[in-house]
Parts: C-alpha cells; structure tokens; sequence
C-alpha cells in the first residue's frame, strides 16, 4: 500500500461521532482508554464510565474485584452478541462453546481489563488445545482449556479461568500456578518429565518464552532446569479428572548448576536435597528466572505492545520482578493516555474509532505463528 493510498483511507475512515450534537470534553479520552485497556465499548457505556470521570474509570478498571461477574448469565439473552449452538450450550466440553464463551465475555464483560489480561496471558503461555484434544479427547481438551469450577463436578479450573484469576496478580505465583496446570503439563510434556529422563519442553520455554527470552541462558541450564521439574506430573484421582501431582520418586535429586545466579548470594547451584523437598528446587529456579534482568524489558514491553503503548514498555520493566506488573503498566498507559489525547484534542484530531486489537479480531485460540489451535 502506498503513503498517498493509506492516507486516503485513513480519511475515509467513517466517525461514529458524526451527526452528534455534542461531544463531550474527555470522551475521546474514556473511547481511547476502553480500546488499549479492554475491547471497546459502546456508547451506553461510554456514558456511564463519564460519569466516573478519567480517574474514576481508570481506578474501576484495576479494582474489577469490585465489579460482578455476572456477563456468563446474558449469553443468548436479547439484546447481546448471540451464539450458533444449538442443541445445548456446554462451554465445558465443547471447544467451539468455550471458543464463543469467551469472546462473549469480550464483548460484554463489566470487567474489561481482566479479560484483556486473561488474552494476554494467554497469548504469553501459548497452550494449544489440539494437543490437549489429542492426549486426552475432545471434550477432556475443552474442559482443561476453559471450564469453570463452579460448572464442573470435581471443580476442574479450565488454563483461561486461572489467567483469569492471576490477570493482575503476582507473576511469581502465576508461574508456579501454569507449571501445575494441567493444560501446560500436557502441552510441553511435563507430565512425562520423570527421574533419568527429564522432558526439557517446559524448562526451555520458561527461559525462552515465558521469563529471561532468547540468548540469555546455556543448554545446560535448560538440562538442569528440565531436572528441577520432575516429578511434577499428572494423577487422575478416582479417574474421573486430571490434575498436578507430584511424584517424590520420580524426582532428580542431585545438585543442579545453572550459569546464571539461583540465590541472591550469587549462588547458581542447587544443592542436592531430599526428594520430599524438592519443591523448592522450583522455587529458587522459579524466582531466579524470572528476577533476571532480561526478563524485565522483553515481558514489559509486550505487555504495553498489547496495551497499545510500547513505547512505555522500557520504562515498566522494574514491575516484572514478581510484581503487579499489569498495574504499573496500564497505570503508566493511563497517565501517558492523558497527555497524548489531550493534545490530539486540542490539535482538532481524533483517535480512529475503529482501532481494534488485532488479538480480538483472530479470537480465542485462533490459528497463529505461536502454535495455538
């Protein structure tokens, strides 16, 4: 596309404002903050969230425990985003059902940023529901990827209801919390990851993808950290449901040297210890990994990239190290938010009213470059 071609369309872009008598002094600034920190809004909404003020809309939006989660109770409920299912609607156990669930919820959510964190966190831990289909049947991959306790007879919590739960929480314990989710465990092989024979999926991934990124650790820590995981497998109690269990005998319990410090001594070996506490081997790698100082950067300015706002991503680095990361983040968007509309309004421009995450127009699970199904 050429510049003078992508300039034409930009002007052609319709406004929704248009043929309003009024547009209140602010409400392009409430439109732009809806659209980076949740999915958009409509104009009802618009208007109560004036009422809030900016302040009061952005404190709203982080204390979403105060807002209820009521939105599962509207689907096909008139006046709302409807669904195709037909003969019964089982999110549970149904892909396609969890699939329209959640971009229900997107739509309609009083709780907008905990779902865009629930998307985030998501698209962080890529987790591909064919694999977990294929391990364990369709209706078994629907439930490990979204069911809901409240919903499921032995209280299974689906991987979206646990980023749902961490959304803007402590990443130390959302990390342990996916190294026992038993999605994850079936999606990087940590279910077979025993004594003898360490499965490396899980331990490179967490370096590579979920902590510290590329080139800042040795295949040697991959080996020793694929170690530190085993045991950390799969029981299915009374075989009516999967879930974490750790198997002392299938445990490495020999020292683990990383090349990176483990302790903040500086130490970077973990002292061969008896399996029953080998636990924390997890802790000491967990909490080291994700205190290195590649980790801060790379993880912060993705989550300002899907905030729309990249360019603070440098500056909230700092929050990664088991912090409410989330907060300080969109806090930072907010405050920038604030400066940067107030002068395109006052410059006569307008923030295009269009402008939607390309993460809600794929949906849930869709089909990208990162793996999921």
């Amino acid at each position: 596309m050429t510049a003078r071609r992508g300039l034409r369309i930009m002007q052609q872009r319709p406004d929704p404002n248009a043929g309003r008598a009024v547009v209140r002094h602010g409400e392009h600034l409430i439109e732009h903050l809806l659209r980076r920190a949740g999915f958009g809004a409509n104009q009802d909404e618009i208007d109560d969230y004036m009422d809030l003020g900016f302040g009061g809309t952005v404190r709203r939006l982080l204390d979403y425990d105060s807002v209820p989660d009521d939105v599962d109770a509207l689907i096909g409920k008139p006046g709302y985003v409807g669904i195709t299912a037909t003969g019964g609607f089982s999110p549970r156990t149904n892909i396609a059902h969890s699939r329209q669930r959640w971009l229900f919820r997107m739509v309609h959510t009083r709780r907008p940023l905990q779902e865009k964190m629930t998307l985030f966190w998501h698209n962080h831990f890529a987790t591909a529901y064919s694999k977990i289909a294929g391990a364990l049947g369709n209706e078994e991959g629907a439930r490990y990827m979204a069911a809901k306790p409240s919903e499921d007879a032995n209280q299974v919590k689906g991987q979206i209801e646990l980023f749902r739960e961490h959304a803007l929480g402590n990443f130390r314990d959302l990390l342990t919390a996916v190294a026992k989710d038993t999605a994850m465990l079936v999606w990087l092989d940590g279910r077979t990851n025993i004594k003898g024979r360490p499965q490396e999926n899980f331990a490179r991934e967490l370096m590579e993808l979920f902590t510290m990124g590329v080139d800042t650790f040795a295949e040697t820590d991959v080996y020793a950290g694929a170690r530190v995981f085993t045991g950390w497998n799969l029981a299915r109690p009374s075989n009516a449901y999967f879930t974490f269990s750790y198997v002392a005998g299938q445990h490495d319990t020999t020292a683990k040297e990383f090349t990176f410090p483990i302790y903040p001594d500086g130490t970077k070996v973990i002292p061969a210890r008896a399996a029953s506490r080998s636990q924390l081997d997890q802790a000491h790698a967990g909490r080291s990994s994700h205190r290195q100082p590649a980790l801060g950067e790379p993880s912060a300015q993705k989550l300002a990239e899907h905030l729309g706002d990249f360019r603070r991503g440098r500056e909230v680095a700092g929050g990664a190290d088991g912090q409410r990361l989330a907060i300080v983040a969109e806090a930072r968007m907010a405050e920038r938010l604030g400066h940067e509309v107030g002068e395109r309004d006052r410059a006569g421009e307008r923030n295009a009213p269009g402008d939607q995450p390309a993460e809600f127009a794929h949906g849930p699970w869709g089909h990208d470059t990162a793996g999921r199904a």
